[in-house]
């Protein structure tokens, strides 16, 4: 049996460009795993499933457990294609991030579970190495299978801090000392799906502030924590925040206080950052 923690993410900085004619935008995001905000996923060899078969329990409300609404099964089986003779498989999961919230819990279920499964499995793998040999490496094994199912997923497979381009599957990792920036999530009860907070940036002016991430990144690197701050910017939110106006009068009020306060991701939590 294997105990996996899946934490969830932050984007400091999103910077989302046209769409192309895939439909797929290219984007770049200064992103931070959050340490103390995860998923528990537990993987067990199990005899009372059916040969070849992988299940997935999750007793929280709108969390696919059936192969064809779940990308981590999906990922899952695709992986198992590669053993021979492995057992099945329960995977249980525990939901502590909230589910379309901008906090990347989806993606980061899957690569706990190729983690885990690949370790189980004993499936070599340049991701499995400590520390992480070659993660951002677009030929490693576990990069391939994530970036089919989850355009964040690479990025859990590196954690701490990092640096994503192109559609979030190319991950360069980075220093993850934030030089003393706090960052709390404020849950909003709002969901924002993926699919939808595209649809709605589409409509306005994205794309035009990408000298700020990297304004973030030498700010990061030279350790100053104010230029950090205020390099800091999401570019989802003049959409999110058109279509959901409460969201953007919480954001106002949270800023009372004197922080920087931002979208997480698309939405709809929030973060609070000083």
């Amino acid at each position: 049996m294997l105990k996996i923690q899946a934490h969830a993410k932050v984007n400091l900085t999103l910077d989302v460009f046209e769409a192309e004619a895939s439909g797929y935008h290219k984007m770049q995001s200064l992103l931070y795993e959050l340490p103390d905000l995860f998923d528990e996923l537990t993987i067990e060899e199990s005899g009372e499933l059916p040969p070849g078969s992988i299940e997935l329990v999750c007793e929280t409300p709108g969390v696919p457990t059936h192969r064809e609404g779940s990308p981590l099964l999906r990922a899952a089986h695709e992986l198992r294609e590669l053993t021979q003779g492995a057992r099945p498989i329960r995977l249980t999961l525990k939901k502590k991030i909230p589910i379309a919230a901008g906090l990347g819990g989806g993606s980061s279920d899957t690569a706990a579970a190729l983690r885990g499964l690949a370790q189980l499995w004993s499936i070599p793998c340049c991701s499995l190495a400590s520390p992480l040999a070659r993660p951002h490496d677009p030929d490693c094994l576990l990069v391939k299978i994530a970036a089919r199912h989850g355009m964040d997923a690479p990025f859990f497979l590196v954690g701490g801090a990092a640096l994503a381009t192109h559609y979030g599957e190319e991950v360069m990792p980075l220093s993850s000392d934030l030089h003393g920036l706090k960052i709390r999530v404020v849950e909003t009860g709002l969901a924002s799906p993926t699919a939808e907070a595209y649809r709605l940036l589409d409509g306005l002016p994205h794309g035009r502030e990408a000298s700020s991430t990297e304004a973030a990144l030498a700010a990061l690197k030279a350790g100053d924590r104010e230029s950090l701050k205020h390099s800091l910017h999401n570019d989802f939110e003049p959409a999110i925040f058109a279509a959901f106006p409460a969201l953007e009068y919480r954001k106002k009020e949270l800023e009372r206080g004197g922080a920087i306060v931002m979208l997480a991701g698309s939405g709809g939590a929030l973060l609070v950052i000083d």
